[in-house]
């Protein structure tokens, strides 16, 4: 009998946090859509702010469009969600989702460099992946991503950060060792 309760206040405790994670990320993505810095940092895990300055990745953001590149996201959507992983004093979800996103060469260089970029594009994210619009100067770029949505424990204030597996020494300075080892099956 207590090993189906706890069961079932396990469920039940991964349900409530899936429903507060799709909506913290049904604003988290509206904002991305947006192109809306200032919140989508308020939302930021932020562990990633002690390496970088907040400032300073928002000054990133806005600097693509001064380097010939314009960007839109957009049909952002969560894929999967995994069940929460409580390590110390917070817990951890992995996030499966996809967008889409649009890239415009918004200066002559840029534009030039086309197709090179397109090789590159597609050898990082699949042939099938990708495409490029000549007359529009655009690349179409279909993503499915990884993501960890993290919150203290007995907490709602979820926050997400990308979890990029092929990035060891990245994971290994957000995250403690168990969690990484975790959401990557100790690879």
């Amino acid at each position: 009998m207590l090993l189906c309760l706890s069961v079932a206040y396990g469920q039940t405790d991964s349900t409530a946090a899936a429903q507060q994670i799709n909506g913290r990320l049904k604003v988290y993505f509206q904002a991305n859509e947006e192109k809306d810095f200032d919140t989508i940092l308020d939302m930021v895990y932020p562990k990633l702010f002690d390496m970088v300055p907040r400032e300073m990745v928002k000054e990133q953001f806005a600097a693509m469009k001064g380097q010939g590149m314009d960007f839109r996201i957009y049909d952002m959507g969560v894929d999967s969600l995994s069940a929460p992983f409580v390590h110390e004093s917070e817990q951890f979800v992995e996030v499966g989702y996809s967008h889409r996103m649009d890239m415009v060469m918004t200066d002559s260089s840029s534009q030039a460099a086309a197709p090179t970029m397109l090789g590159l594009f597609q050898a990082q994210y699949g042939e099938d992946k990708v495409t490029y619009d000549e007359s529009a100067y655009t690349f179409r770029i279909q993503l499915a991503k990884t993501m960890l949505a993290i919150a203290p424990i007995d907490s709602r204030k979820w926050m997400f950060i990308d979890f990029q597996r092929d990035k060891p020494a990245l994971l290994s300075m957000l995250f403690p060792e168990k969690v990484v080892q975790h959401f990557t099956g100790g690879q």
